[in-house]
């Protein structure tokens, strides 16, 4: 909360939506002597879908800007994506690159966009140090690739969030990249080549869930693609991400040696792509739980 307190922007609200916490979330925000701030308390919604639309809603702000309550803002973020967005008013969003950090050892790792390559040949023009646009198309066909949007990285207009519609309450997990495919097919958006906020890594946070639970919300995210007109090698796309969501899930259940299910999963992968692994794990289904056993014996599972 600090960190965002201490941004430079001049008319800043700050909006801390307590999602039924049982922790001393309200006392800590009423120690903080600001009146940038806003508490909103709201009965527990179950995922970060429900406070987030929250905190939209409650904005009184033109633009928001999201920060998860694990994260640290840097200086000078919000100033300059506001300047992005005052110049270029037909954006949809505007986000910026981040670290990620160990919250046990505060250990950092490289830039997160380091190893997006997809991201990284996708078109932009420059329009301001460091600033760029990226057309919708281009930027919705390297979204259905890779993610490379963070959450607190973030600060869309209003009325942009309220166009696309709020993030989608039963998704856990993709909840934010269902909502950038949603912005990004209607709207150019913009990045700015800067550190804007440090992503705290914990062993308990969604991403840690594990593919069994998180993977069926990403082929919910993937089909809702192919309602839309999209062009024959962007539906390739979508299909071919979907064939690897189904090999996943197909490989959680081959590995609890629930092979029906697995082998029901492998065959959906195989409908949408021609996805090799999914033959190799459909060939595997047939061995029966023996060879898996064998085989985690052998990977010293």
């Amino acid at each position: 909360m600090e960190s965002v307190i201490q941004q430079d922007y001049p008319k800043l609200e700050v909006l801390v939506v307590d999602d039924g916490s049982t922790d001393h979330t309200k006392e800590v925000v009423a120690s903080v002597k600001s009146d940038r701030v806003r508490y909103v308390y709201q009965q527990n919604s179950g995922g970060p879908s429900g406070p987030r639309n929250t905190g939209v809603q409650q904005a009184r702000g033109k633009y928001v800007a999201f920060l998860d309550s694990d994260d640290i803002m840097l200086p000078g973020k919000i100033q300059r994506a506001v300047d992005l967005l005052d110049r270029e008013p037909h954006l949809g969003l505007v986000f910026a690159n981040f670290v990620k950090f160990d919250e046990s050892t505060g250990q950092h790792a490289g830039a997160f966009l380091d190893t997006y390559e997809y991201f990284k040949s996708a078109p932009k023009r420059l329009v301001g140090e460091s600033q760029y646009v990226i057309q919708a198309a281009a930027a919705y066909d390297a979204l259905i690739v890779e993610n490379y949007i963070g959450t607190s990285g973030v600060v869309a207009p209003k009325a942009v969030l309220a166009d696309v519609g709020p993030f989608d309450l039963r998704l856990r997990g993709p909840e934010d990249y269902d909502l950038w495919l949603r912005i990004a097919y209607a709207y150019d958006i913009g990045f700015i080549d800067m550190i804007g906020h440090r992503y705290r890594v914990r062993p308990d946070g969604i991403t840690g869930l594990g593919d069994a639970k998180l993977v069926p919300h990403s082929i919910q995210v993937m089909q809702k693609q192919l309602d839309r007109p999209l062009p024959s090698s962007t539906r390739r796309n979508v299909r071919k991400k979907l064939a690897m969501q189904f090999f996943a899930l197909g490989y959680c259940h081959q590995m609890a040696e629930e092979m029906k299910a697995a082998r029901q999963h492998y065959l959906l992968s195989l409908k949408e792509a021609n996805y090799w692994l999914s033959w190799k794990g459909l060939f595997m289904t047939f061995l029966g739980g023996g060879a898996i056993r064998r085989l985690k014996q052998l990977r010293g599972d």
